[in-house]
């Protein structure tokens, strides 16, 4: 046990020593370390890994060459370990070096980070200040909310203890603020007291009109009852107080338009009193109270999907079927184009023609529509072609007034509205709902801004539309015997025969040439074989929606063609005569002096030649009679050995441009002279 101890206690001192030369080693190349030169310890290494590969190549040599040369091997060997112990020396070095630039970068590290964080912290710290700034500054107090009276308005109504001392220091602008606020509050105060009193007034006042309202409730029956008892008097006087119309009854669930055109039409029925024109509504209440039904239905379900549509907005957006949104649409057109079931029918009557004119209210697109139906009352006229084309309800209406033809709606809204369910133009829908002339929405009371009127206030002579019923039944009345006085001449025509002018109008009596042929045509077949058609149709003078016929009159060996456009305010303006004659040749206005001479006479002033008579019902007939005789004197005059004469007249041609005597004078049977 002391020989152990003994041995421990020698060998401890040498332990220490040890330790001290090994921490001396480490702190000596740490010392290097710092000190000595990396690039040429770099250096150094690639020397030494030079001096080892060299002498391996010598200890390779020596080895391959002879087995004598083993010393030199050994020598050469030591050499190289030598240089492996440098090397191990210098990988010492690098590996201090790198430990103590790890520690020196984690140190950096360290103190960026801390300076990182003090950055972070007065970012933040500038962000909360910043917020709060402008909370400040946005900051609106509840008084300012308040609309307080002008300072002027103050110190007029407001108490002079209180706005004395201000008048002498105008300065403290915020004791003044507080004294109006205060002012406020005490006036407020007053107010809400005066609400109070106000409320049980009402209450009063409210009980009150209750009380009457049973009074009045029980006068109904009492006054039934001395109605009831008086009875007999009033059938042996021949009264009927307390009887109603039943219609009358179901005009006051009409639409408000349509109700006051029924109320003016059937004033001016009254007034009128010749049986021509009566008014009837069709419909019944059971109609009337199914459509508010469903139109109440049809509300409710627009406001709750308008409602559903605002909340979904800007949250989520549902994707809807295809087949929903298609029908959805349609619901959505059909209820567009609903008309009210109530309607007004206005018939009109005359000695040839019956007009019945179905006036019906669009309360979405808020305009009335009309369509009209006729009814010949002559078996002739029903079998006639060409009276019936004249005779249609749409040709009789059209443009009563200038360019009112009821086929564009009158309220431009509507076009925005019929877009939005996939329709381009109101005339496709004429056929399903009538046609929106504007005299109907006149005599109902619905007025609209369009582009016409806007023209109209800068025109001086513009016609103005007229707003009473009795104007507008007056024009259609007019305009409706006007085309039943037409429409006997058409059916003359038609079977060849010019109808009889009367003798207050001048005109020939008789003549050679005769009609073969009257027929309707079209618009395009007129532009088409009439040559001067287009400029007519340029200068205004027809239209496509006026009537057009031919007419063909016939001597032996020549043939003339009259195309003849009609407008529809006949007989007010002239029906228009374009000329083509057959013989020797074609000649029409463009190529002969006399086919215009004779276009001029008749469409020219029938006026003059009526005296001031009504044209309408032979005005047609009367110009027929004229071209008859043209014909007459154009071919006597041009080849007397061929025609022979039926006409008189002194001179064949006159003057330069060889007039022919187109003027008709009435001297005797009559004399035709030039112009």
């Amino acid at each position: 046990m002391e020989k152990s101890v003994k041995r421990n206690s020698k060998q401890s001192p040498n332990t220490a020593e040890e330790q001290d030369v090994y921490r001396n080693v480490v702190e000596f190349e740490e010392m290097e370390a710092r000190t000595r030169d990396g690039k040429e310890d770099a250096t150094i290494y690639l020397n030494t890994c030079t001096d080892i590969r060299r002498l391996l190549g010598d200890i390779l040599t020596l080895k391959c060459n002879s087995v004598e040369n083993k010393p030199a091997v050994a020598k050469k060997r030591v050499e190289a370990c030598m240089l492996t112990s440098v090397l191990k020396k210098l990988n010492r070095l690098e590996n201090i070096r790198l430990s103590a630039a790890r520690d020196a970068i984690a140190t950096e590290k360290q103190m960026v980070e801390g300076r990182y964080m003090q950055y972070q912290n007065l970012l933040y710290e500038v962000d909360h200040y910043d917020s709060e700034y402008r909370k400040c500054m946005q900051y609106i107090s509840r008084d300012e909310t308040i609309d307080l009276i002008s300072t002027e308005e103050f110190f007029k109504n407001a108490p002079e203890d209180i706005t004395s001392k201000f008048l002498e220091d105008n300065e403290n602008n915020h004791e003044l603020y507080l004294a109006r606020l205060d002012f406020e509050l005490k006036q407020r105060i007053n107010l809400a007291l005066l609400l109070e009193d106000l409320k049980v007034e009402k209450k009063s006042v409210k009980e009150e009109i209750i009380n009457l309202k049973e009074k009045l409730a029980g006068l109904e029956p009492k006054l039934l009852d001395v109605v009831a008892a008086t009875k007999p008097l009033q059938e042996y006087l021949g009264l009927n107080i307390g009887e109603i119309n039943p219609e009358h009854k179901l005009a006051c669930h009409l639409p408000d338009y349509l109700y006051l055109m029924y109320c003016n039409t059937d004033a001016y029925r009254q007034f009128i009193d010749k049986g021509c024109i009566t008014i009837e509504i069709k419909g019944d209440l059971e109609e009337v109270r199914l459509y508010n039904e469903s139109q109440k239905v049809l509300q409710d379900e627009t406001d709750h999907e308008q409602d559903l549509q605002e909340e979904t907005t800007g949250i989520k957006k549902h994707r809807r079927r295809k087949g929903t949104e298609v029908d959805r649409e349609e619901e959505k057109k059909k209820n567009m184009l609903l008309k009210h079931p109530l309607s007004v029918e206005v018939t009109m009557k005359t000695e040839h023609v019956t007009l019945k004119l179905h006036f019906y209210y669009l309360p979405t697109l808020r305009i009335v529509t009309v369509v009209s139906t006729t009814e010949s009352l002559s078996d002739v006229l029903k079998n006639s072609t060409c009276a019936q084309v004249v005779l249609t309800g749409e040709s009789i209406l059209n443009q009563l007034y200038p360019k009112d033809t009821g086929t564009d709606s009158p309220n431009l809204v509507n076009y925005y509205q019929l877009k939005q369910v996939g329709i381009d133009r109101f005339q496709a829908l004429i056929s399903q709902l009538g046609y929106a002339y504007g005299w109907a929405q006149k005599i109902c009371g619905l007025e609209f801004l369009n582009m016409q009127n806007a023209e109209n206030r800068f025109r001086k002579h513009a016609r103005m539309y007229q707003h009473t019923v009795e104007e507008c039944f007056t024009i259609i009345e007019r305009r409706l015997r006007a085309r039943g006085a037409l429409a006997m001449q058409m059916y003359n025509l038609e079977q060849n025969l010019i109808p009889t002018v009367p003798a207050h109008i001048l005109h020939p009596k008789s003549a050679s040439s005769t009609l073969t042929k009257f027929a309707t045509t079209s618009f395009q077949r007129f532009c088409q074989d009439a040559l001067n058609a287009h400029t007519l149709v340029d200068k205004e003078l027809i239209a496509e929606d006026d009537l057009f016929y031919l007419a063909v009159i016939e001597r032996p060996k020549a043939s003339m063609n009259a195309w003849i456009a009609i407008r529809n305010d006949y007989p007010d303006t002239v029906p228009m005569f374009v000329l083509h004659l057959k013989y020797n040749g074609d000649h029409h206005s463009e190529n002969s002096d006399q086919i215009r001479d004779m276009e001029r006479n008749v469409n020219g002033d029938w006026k003059t030649r009526a005296r001031g008579k009504d044209l309408s019902g032979c005005l047609l007939a009367a110009q027929l009679k004229y071209l008859c005789a043209f014909l007459d004197v154009y071919l006597e005059t041009n080849d007397d050995s061929v025609f022979s004469n039926s006409t008189v007249f002194f001179r064949p041609v006159s003057g330069r441009t060889r007039r022919r005597p187109f003027k008709f004078h009435k001297t005797g049977n009559g004399i035709f002279a030039q112009y």
